[in-house]
């Protein structure tokens, strides 16, 4: 029993800003949906059995149940968690090489289901940092509830009203990935919305239509809607197209892309790409044309240790030379046990290729706890 890990992580996850997400990395490579592993139908959040059972077959020990097992929620209810803090180096290269450290908290949810039949009420509750003006009641935040029926457990149609991030894309965990950061699924966009789809271990389709969070200052001020779908060819490669449209007071985007992913089982690496173009329209001033993607090669080279190479590039404003950024992440993830896994991630970024601005980076170690 683990109890030092247990006490230190039931308490922390009650201080520190909340984002926990899914890895896109184990589709294909361990199942063919989001759901195998998850019960949002895009991923994140709660494990079901098949995810519990994987997450123990990584790294081969530890019980892989909430808090090792110690705690036992009654069948209909599922709680669960998930904590990580980072520590590392940020620096840029105007007016000489500059560089700063850091340690910060990263991520802190809590997760509850309550289902019944084909019924089930979600909720992920935690702390935002940042916002508020500094009162405490101002962190916290349940960034998802919903409510969803489904018409099979492990696929079949949906449908979900409530708060949540629209399905779009190739929903990486890695916030700062370009696809991420500039395509309307940002840290924190989580929006109001109804959504509909269809899952299977053939094809998936998503559906939503939604408005901005009118509690609170949004980091998503739009109203619109997203759609995604995708198609697997094979059993080694899936490809996938998304649209997505948000209007909000200053802005109007309209975008659309492709998603890609292929699992070389020979080289036990899966490879992964999003490619969008993005149509702003601005109240203040003239529309411009934006184009965003990103390319991400996960190798596991033995169960519990993944290397990763990423390569991003954004285009602000296509008719603006030297406007354009991009960058190289190369990411280790070691996974420990079935709930504790460390990763360093590290990116350096240009503007222009050199020519537009200041060269920057980071390295981050991450430790991150699921409970």
């Amino acid at each position: 029993m683990r109890i030092p890990l247990l006490v230190l992580v039931s308490l922390f996850v009650l201080c520190v800003p909340a984002v926990a997400e899914a890895y896109p990395q184990f589709q294909l490579s361990k199942g063919q949906t989001c759901t195998a592993c998850h019960y949002a139908p895009a991923g994140g959040g709660l494990l079901n059995g098949v995810g519990l059972f994987i997450a123990e077959d990584l790294s081969g020990k530890g019980d892989p149940a909430l808090l090792y097992g110690a705690i036992k929620p009654p069948p209909w209810l599922t709680l669960g968690g998930d904590v990580r803090f980072g520590a590392g180096l940020n620096g840029r290269s105007d007016y000489g090489p500059s560089i700063e450290p850091g340690a910060f908290p990263m991520q802190g949810d809590l997760y509850a289901r309550a289902h019944k039949n084909h019924l089930s009420a979600n909720l992920t509750f935690g702390l935002r940092g940042g916002v508020g003006g500094g009162k405490f009641l101002s962190f916290l935040q349940a960034r998802e509830h919903y409510v969803m029926w489904t018409h099979h457990k492990k696929g079949g149609i949906y449908a979900r009203v409530g708060r949540f991030m629209a399905p779009y894309g190739l929903r990486l965990a890695e916030h700062p990935a370009y696809t991420r950061r500039y395509s309307g699924t940002n840290l924190f966009s989580e929006t109001y919305g109804l959504s509909a789809g269809y899952i299977s271990n053939s094809f998936e389709i998503h559906a939503t239509g939604f408005v901005h969070d009118f509690w609170r200052d949004p980091v998503e001020a739009g109203d619109g809607g997203a759609f995604y779908a995708e198609k697997r060819i094979a059993r080694n490669t899936s490809l996938g197209i998304s649209a997505r449209y948000a209007d909000s007071p200053d802005e109007a985007r309209t975008q659309g892309g492709v998603t890609g992913k292929h699992w070389f089982a020979s080289l036990n690496t899966l490879v992964q790409a999003q490619v969008d173009g993005i149509h702003q329209t601005i109240d203040t001033g003239p529309s411009r044309d934006q184009l965003v993607a990103y390319v991400l090669s996960t190798y596991f080279w033995k169960p519990a240790w993944h290397y990763e190479l990423g390569l991003g590039h954004y285009d602000e404003d296509l008719s603006v030379k030297n406007l354009d950024r991009d960058a190289i992440d190369i990411n280790v993830r070691y996974i420990y046990d079935s709930h504790l896994e460390f990763e360093l991630n590290t990116r350096v970024q240009t503007i222009g290729l050199g020519s537009g601005g200041a060269t920057s980076g980071f390295a981050i170690v991450q430790v991150h706890a699921r409970l």
